[in-house]
């Protein structure tokens, strides 16, 4: 389940969400833990965002296998019994009569439910419902294929044996995180503080353009706040939001929260 971020525009339930989310706000404890404050800032989006605009599952794939389907292939396999049974001529021409029935209705069905799939997709187009269209075509041309269990070599000869891949995989990541890397010398190229003069925090105005910057109609992270729950929010968040990121600045150190990530495994060479 995830959150009906759409519902952000219906009339007034913005204005809802940023009321009853101040509300919330203001009813936080103080605490000087940073893990527990943003713990109370993400509590209270997440909970305010779930009982204003809910949650889905996302579009449900209906599929073309109706109740005509089923009856065509209860039919035909119906058939198929009474031919086991009896091995007439007359029952095989029925079988073979109502198996060529059950393919032109599956044909029929199967069609019919992608010109609506196509439909919903180009009125969805037309109305620059951008979410809504790339749901409506993945809904359609995502397929689950099984992953190959292979890599090259530093030779770059491939290798299919699972053990071969593992080692692979393990000596590719010890030269990243302990051989020499290629990256140039960060500290050649930014030098904070280094001309005397003091570099200040953000300012509030700073967080909230970096905030109205971020991109809607992407997935969220591993706190499952998509960046449409913060831009909604009002300046009372955008402030509490600020202040974290002071903390942060001055004690340099980031709440556990946001070290956590998903890593995607990109193969070597690829």
């Amino acid at each position: 389940m995830r959150l009906n971020i759409q519902r952000l525009s219906a009339e007034g339930v913005a204005n809802e969400y940023r009321q009853k989310l101040d509300e919330r706000i203001e009813e936080q404890g103080s605490t000087d833990n940073l893990n527990e404050i943003w713990k109370s800032i993400h509590n209270s989006i997440d909970t305010v965002a779930r009982e204003v605009i809910g949650t889905t599952q996302g579009r449900q794939h209906k599929e073309w296998f109706d109740v005509d389907c089923q009856r065509a292939t209860d039919e035909k396999d119906l058939a198929w019994k009474r031919m086991l049974t009896a091995a007439t001529r007359q029952n095989r021409e029925r079988y073979n009569e109502l198996r060529a029935a059950e393919k032109r209705i599956h044909r029929r069905k199967k069609r019919e439910y992608e010109e609506r799939i196509l439909n919903a997709a180009q009125e969805s187009f037309e109305r620059n419902d951008v979410r809504r269209f790339y749901a409506t075509v993945n809904s359609v041309r995502n397929k689950s294929f099984p992953s190959p269990v292979m890599c090259n070599d530093r030779e770059g000869n491939l290798l299919t044996e699972k053990e071969s891949v593992l080692a692979r995989w393990k000596e590719h990541f010890e030269m990243l995180l302990n051989g020499q890397s290629n990256r140039v010398d960060i500290e050649s190229r930014m030098r904070i503080g280094e001309d005397g003069q003091t570099v200040e925090p953000p300012t509030l105005a700073e967080v909230q353009k970096a905030i109205k910057e971020l991109k809607n109609c992407k997935a969220a992270g591993k706190d499952g706040l998509p960046a449409e729950l913060l831009k909604s929010g009002s300046e009372q968040l955008h402030n509490t939001i600020h202040q974290v990121i002071q903390r942060i600045w001055v004690d340099e150190q980031m709440p556990s929260d946001w070290l956590e990530s998903h890593l995607p495994i990109v193969q070597e060479g690829s």
